[in-house]
């Protein structure tokens, strides 16, 4: 799968759609269920397909939780970027786990919208090694739980900060212009939300034993 794609109400969702069957026809890009009550027609027709949890005891978990949460844990399961419109960010930008916002107003064609996700692909896949390993690690040595996460979460900002500099530096050194927004990277820390949300450090230890793949880091790509 190459990324998961929320048809979210937009001026560019058309735009968007075009774009994805255009340069993703021999891939799968994944809608979450939730968000196919008006777009119902679009699986099955290539390249996308309706995606959801494999994991019955995980849905049951999250089940009380609302669809943006659930769509950025199902991102985290699949190891793949979220792709979305512009509009989308009005939902996701004053989220306290929203760590990176960026914001690109210069020139972009598909080759290089398709480098950017591509680029989001291969940071989903890094984070998960180093930073799934790091926070259970660290989790599981903690003996003052709400600090050591405090703690934790200082540190995985810094890393998810120094990545989007060296990962994105061609975006953050582009020339900005006042055509308007072309492009949005987004980085968002599962673990800040759900710890700002009053997940205790037992439910989080929990989550990880079962899930460790939660608590990656999501990436979006706005169009």
């Amino acid at each position: 799968m190459r990324c998961i794609f929320v048809p979210f109400k937009g001026k560019s969702l058309n735009s968007v759609i075009k774009f994805l069957r255009k340069n993703y026809r021999n891939r799968c890009v994944g809608i979450p269920r939730w968000f196919l009550e008006e777009n119902a027609d679009l699986p099955g027709k290539k390249p996308f397909v309706e995606i959801d949890f494999l994991d019955k005891t995980k849905e049951q978990i999250l089940s009380s939780t609302g669809p943006i949460l659930k769509t950025i844990i199902l991102s985290c399961h699949y190891v793949v970027p979220i792709i979305s419109v512009m509009e989308f960010n009005e939902i996701i930008n004053d989220k306290e786990g929203t760590i990176i916002n960026f914001s690109f107003s210069g020139q972009l064609g598909d080759r290089d919208k398709k480098f950017n996700i591509r680029l989001g692909d291969y940071a989903m896949t890094d984070f998960l090694i180093e930073l799934v390993e790091e926070t259970k690690n660290w989790i599981e040595g903690s003996s003052n739980g709400t600090a050591r996460i405090e703690e934790l979460l200082s540190i995985r900002e810094e890393k998810i900060r120094n990545d989007f500099e060296k990962r994105f530096w061609r975006l953050s050194k582009g020339g900005n212009n006042s055509r308007g927004k072309t492009l949005i990277v987004v980085y968002f820390d599962p673990l800040r939300y759900m710890f700002s949300q009053g997940y205790s450090c037992d439910i989080i230890a929990g989550l990880l034993k079962k899930f460790p793949h939660l608590f990656n880091v999501c990436i979006m790509l706005l169009l």
